[in-house]
């Protein structure tokens, strides 16, 4: 687990490698020669990449990688933690005990928050519902540690967890936590309106303490309002959206007017809105943007009504405020969240 430069989070936890693509989204993938360099004899990403007809791609396998679980455990300071930026959690490769033994590592660290993302938002579902008919079958057997209270879908993912490292036993502390877990963000990865008249849908099915969406690489305009309060869906709505134009070699297109309308759809709705930067190949009025910065991430640059920055506020200790769905939350600066660490 290391640092991260992804400026909405601090720390990234790649619990597992390798995965593959699914959309055009995933065209220019920047994880994937990352995972090359990796990947000869003895490598850490040892089969997980290929050449093809359309030439460096993923192998199309993931892993787990269990000695890598305990590593959120070994960190105290609360941190917000990007899980897997080489890979997806709900990958179709990884077993149903594997996904849970992340859940349970998240279950054991409530001082965290851990940040989700996926294009598999149905598999996820899929898991959710496996880890309840799983939990009732440990109910009442929760890992030595934990207190009765937990509920049985946490002691289910905690034995998955020690199960798949034994060095989490050696770390397990007496925990209680709800179901689902109030410190982990779930969110899906959308670039166009088909990704998100997909993927936003199975999204609000999944019990989550923060829904969210990563529209990035933004490939074409998305209207968010039917997922948000006041929208056609009822019942959960999505919490936060991050905002990103493309970067890098071939980065296609990003109009700022797709960011100022996603603005203006959640700020409508009383949901924040972060922009993460206008990529390497922005529009603005119909021509270019002329930025420095090769990912367009500094703000400094941007038009000054989409220098936007902001975090939904979500408390979890007794006491503290709790952000209620439906309610507008609060939206701590850029700045204080640097002060804070977080």
């Amino acid at each position: 687990m290391g640092d991260s430069r992804i400026e909405w989070t601090k720390l990234v936890w790649n619990a597992t490698r390798g995965c593959s693509r699914v959309s055009e989204g995933c065209d220019n993938c920047w994880a994937i020669p990352q995972a090359r360099r990796h990947d000869g004899p003895g490598g850490a990403y040892e089969g997980l990449t290929r050449i093809g007809k359309r030439g460096l791609d993923w192998s199309g396998r993931a892993i787990l990688v269990p000695e890598k679980l305990v590593e959120p455990m070994r960190h105290r300071a609360p941190s917000k933690i990007f899980v897997n930026s080489m890979s997806d959690v709900a990958h179709e490769s990884l077993k149903n005990e594997e996904i849970a033994a992340i859940f349970g590592v998240m279950a054991l660290c409530p001082q965290h928050t851990f940040q989700i993302l996926t294009k598999r938002p149905r598999r996820l579902l899929e898991w959710f519902r496996w880890a309840t008919a799983t939990g009732q079958q440990h109910s009442g057997r929760a890992p030595q540690g934990l207190l009765p209270q937990t509920t049985p879908e946490v002691a289910a993912c905690v034995a998955a967890a020690v199960e798949a490292s034994p060095k989490v036993q050696q770390m397990l502390k007496t925990n209680s936590v709800q179901w689902p877990l109030p410190n982990v963000w779930i969110g899906v990865s959308v670039e166009n309106q088909q990704t998100a008249d997909e993927r936003c849908p199975q999204l609000l099915e999944v019990p989550a303490a923060v829904r969210w969406v990563s529209y990035e690489p933004a490939l074409g305009e998305v209207d968010f309002r039917r997922w948000l309060p006041g929208g056609s869906a009822l019942g959960p709505s999505l919490d936060w959206v991050v905002v990103g134009g493309e970067s890098g070699h071939g980065a296609r297109q990003f109009d700022v007017a797709w960011a100022r309308r996603v603005l203006s759809d959640f700020a409508g709705a009383g949901k924040p809105v972060f922009v993460k930067q206008l990529g390497a190949n922005a529009l603005e009025n119909g021509g270019p943007l002329p930025l420095n910065d090769s990912k367009g991430g500094d703000m400094d640059e941007w038009p000054p009504d989409v220098r936007i920055r902001q975090f939904p506020e979500v408390s979890y200790g007794p006491g503290t405020r709790q952000a209620r769905p439906g309610a507008a939350p609060s939206f701590p600066s850029e700045a204080s969240k640097r002060r804070r660490g977080s």
